[in-house]
């Protein structure tokens, strides 16, 4: 696995010999426009980005990878007491942060977390990647949330099929999947509480009266009902 790690403290030494180690193929750098760089010529599998005083500089590379459809993993790491970065970072794209101190073991855990989520099913919706992992989180330019199942099922559904206008039976059989017939009324309720979840998601989900519901690109991301 190709680590890029941007480094932003002198520290950095003890971490990558032991991912060296490891066996990952680690290059630091210790410019955001060359984490920029690499990310535009997509030939890293994981960002790790050190975040601990050049805070705007790093926060800005990471919000212009997502906004050019970049969707390689990125780990932050924060100093101690620098907690309340990591949520700016998620903000701004980061996929997950860490924490100094922690174990070596801790940084190898998450980023093989990392690359198993990457190899999640990933359709294109207009100009963005729709990104649905493992643990029931949908993830798309820059946007995290966490569904319940059948939010999950649902729009799973919908984001299989973009393109085409899906009847309720036909989601109530694809989210529900055991064979019985169920009122499509159910697809309401979860409906209502996904369109929320959703909100700031460049696209949305439009009913089309009388037929079903369709997935649509928005560069608003707002949804509808």
């Amino acid at each position: 696995m190709r680590l890029v790690f941007l480094k932003d403290t002198p520290h950095v030494a003890a971490s990558v010999e032991a991912l060296l180690e490891d066996g990952y193929v680690v290059e630091v750098i210790d410019r955001a426009a060359h984490a920029m760089a690499r990310g535009l010529r997509r030939t890293l599998d994981l960002l790790i980005v050190e975040l601990e005083s050049q805070k705007y500089e790093r926060l800005c590379a990471i919000a212009d990878l997502r906004s050019a459809n970049i969707h390689v993993p990125i780990l932050v790491l924060l100093g101690p007491g620098l907690s309340r970065w990591g949520v700016d970072a998620l903000h701004a794209g980061a996929d997950a942060y860490l924490t100094r101190p922690f174990e070596h073991v801790e940084l190898v855990a998450r980023i093989d977390s990392l690359a198993r989520r990457a190899t999640n099913p990933a359709w294109v919706l207009g100009a963005f990647p729709i990104v649905m992992r493992d643990d029931l989180v949908v993830q798309s330019s820059g946007r995290v949330a966490s569904l319940s199942p059948l939010q999950f099922s649902l729009l799973r559904c919908l984001v299989k099929r973009h393109g085409e206008v899906v009847s309720r039976a036909e989601i109530v059989r694809d989210a529900w999947g055991d064979g019985q017939d169920r009122d499509t009324r159910l697809v309401n309720s979860h409906l209502t509480n996904l369109r929320r979840k959703l909100t700031a998601f460049p696209f949305r989900i439009v009913t089309i009266r009388g037929v079903g519901l369709r997935i649509v690109w928005s560069s608003f991301g707002a949804s509808s009902s």
